[in-house]
């Protein structure tokens, strides 16, 4: 029977598994610092993405406050606005108070003056009653009756006046020939000669 003889000396062999074992060791090491440098990558990108993140926050609060300071100016204006409007509301209301229920007499001359026909004249214009009811009487002179209804019609048909009547109507002779002296009532309307 053979035996075996061991040829290599007994720390020969002790060191191959040492060998092994620092190899391990080694592997090991290896291991923990690609896993190291994996995490701190993995840490740098997620820095860097709430960094990111961070500046985009910080650029969109500056654009809320500069719309917060362009909302404030625009709203400041819109109140001097108001304030102006209800200032000018005030000298509309009070110009209108004072002219609340006048008669402007040139209105109603220029109305009267395109009714009247042209066989017509006027000698005297004069009113009585109050605003709401005041009552024009026209005195003056035709060529004829006819021209006198014309008149009549023209008065009646226009708006600012209403309750048209002829007092009366009569022939006189003035400078060899028949005239028409008439009397004509009417009653203004409301609103007329107003603004």
């Amino acid at each position: 029977m053979r035996y075996r003889t061991n040829l290599l000396p007994d720390d020969v062999k002790a060191r191959k598994s040492l060998r092994l074992g620092d190899l391990i060791m080694v592997l090991l090491v290896v291991f923990f610092i690609t896993g190291l440098v994996t995490v701190g990558v993995m840490y740098e990108r997620r820095f860097i993405a709430i960094q990111k993140g961070i500046a985009s926050l910080n650029f969109q609060k500056n654009q809320l406050l500069f719309e917060e300071d362009r909302t404030k100016e625009i709203l400041r204006r819109i109140e001097g606005i108001q304030a102006r409007q209800a200032e000018d509301g005030k000298v509309v209301n009070l110009l209108e108070s004072l002219i609340r229920g006048k008669i402007f007499w040139s209105r109603i001359l220029a109305q009267i003056t395109y009714i009247v026909p042209e066989g017509v004249w006027l000698n005297s214009l004069s009113s009585s009653g109050r605003e709401s009811g005041r009552e024009l009487v026209l005195r003056g002179t035709a060529l004829s009756n006819k021209w006198v209804a014309r008149f009549l019609f023209y008065l009646e048909n226009h708006p600012d006046f209403s309750g048209v009547s002829l007092k009366y109507s009569r022939l006189t002779k003035m400078a060899g020939r028949d005239l028409y002296g008439f009397e004509v009532h009417a009653v203004l309307s409301p609103g007329a000669g107003r603004f």
